[in-house]
């Protein structure tokens, strides 16, 4: 199963039985067991992704999709000037604002709106329909903490991050600069060793 789930990089399986669909699997489901698992206590930046791909608080909307898309990300950290940690987007926060845009759109359209320039779409979600792709990207970012862990938190701990926040991915940081990132991916590595190196 932990194979299936890497390979088709998929959070999900289908459990058949007789062609007849008897319920999923959660890839969750699994990381969980390595909790109980000699791998338990390993420290997490044995198997992390170090240098981790980030967003500065600058960058437009449509740099993140296109990152998103190109590295099959779900989720990116932003940092701050100073490199720090300073949000978090994830692809769910990407299509609830694609949802409002999409939504903005139609109420321009039923009240009989002129086209939109370019100037006038660049403003942001207050007032006229902005440009998608040039919304600021730390406007989408969720208010509040971080979900982070640093690297010498245990693959267990990290687990139970994921499961606590419902995140498919934490970002570890030092001294608030992220130096890495361990996803569900990563975590189902450990159950194929033999197949796998980090």
């Amino acid at each position: 199963v932990a194979r299936l789930l890497y390979t088709s990089n998929s959070p999900i399986l289908p459990v058949i039985s007789r062609k007849i669909l008897q319920g999923v699997i959660n890839s969750i489901d699994v990381i969980d067991q390595l909790r109980y698992s000699e791998d338990s206590e390993k420290k997490i930046k044995e198997i992390m992704t170090p240098e981790p791909v980030v967003l500065e608080e600058g960058d437009k909307l449509g740099t993140a999709i296109n990152l998103m898309r190109e590295k099959h990300f779900s989720r990116l950290p932003i940092v701050d000037k100073r490199g720090k940690i300073s949000g978090i987007v994830s692809i769910t926060d990407i299509l609830e604002k694609y949802h409002l845009f999409q939504q903005s759109k139609s109420e321009h359209r039923a009240r009989g709106g002129k086209p939109l320039t370019h100037a006038r779409e660049t403003r942001g979600f207050s007032g006229d329909t902005p440009d998608f792709n040039s919304y600021p990207i730390i406007n989408l970012a969720p208010v509040g903490d971080v979900t982070t862990a640093n690297e010498d938190d245990t693959v267990a701990d990290v687990i139970e991050l994921m499961e606590d926040n419902n995140h498919s991915s934490i970002v570890l940081v030092d001294e608030g600069v992220p130096v890495g990132i361990v996803t569900i991916r990563d975590l189902l590595k450990l159950f194929l060793k033999e197949d796998i190196t980090y």
